[in-house]
């Protein structure tokens, strides 16, 4: 993901849901509190593992965090 220029990793599982579709993830992963805006270009790269993408990728549709973090 991006934030700004800079480019970024973190780890993600996903979660049980009805359309077997929802990336669980840290807060500042998709929300930079420094500009208060979402992260761009996240994507989930399933068992990756160096520079391997075997089941290849999904592109994020949507953000969402909580204040809380």
């Amino acid at each position: 993901f991006k934030v700004g220029a800079n480019t970024y990793t973190c780890s993600g599982t996903v979660i049980e849901s009805k359309g077997k579709n929802v990336v669980f993830t840290a807060g500042h992963c998709v929300f930079d509190l420094d500009t208060k805006t979402f992260a761009t270009n996240l994507a989930f790269v399933p068992a990756y593992e160096n520079g391997n993408d075997p089941l290849g990728f999904a592109s994020a549709a949507a953000l969402y965090t909580t204040p809380q973090w």
